[in-house]
């Protein structure tokens, strides 16, 4: 299942989309948007995931709230929110 997520999230995403911080590559790994006890929630959904670059993958774990600013994570309360609009 979570081979199928990162396949879909990858053709997807073709493209890094961190290129807010200037990359432009190839998206290469699967970031699940969710942060802390909600990125589990995140794991198998593709909607809820995002193609980065390496890069780009390890700016946004390191700067968590300049990654939500930028759209490329999502504090729990947030994720919930995603969930629950599906109902």
């Amino acid at each position: 299942m979570r081979d199928e997520c990162r396949r879909q999230v990858l053709s997807r995403d073709v493209q890094c989309r961190g290129q807010r911080v200037g990359c432009g590559v190839w998206a290469t790994e699967v970031h699940e948007l969710g942060r802390g006890a909600y990125r589990q929630s995140c794991w198998l959904d593709p909607e809820l995931c995002i193609g980065l670059c390496s890069f780009c993958h390890r700016w946004v774990t390191q700067n968590p709230e300049a990654a939500v600013e930028a759209g490329l994570a999502l504090w729990g309360w947030q994720v919930e929110q995603r969930l629950a609009s599906r109902h």
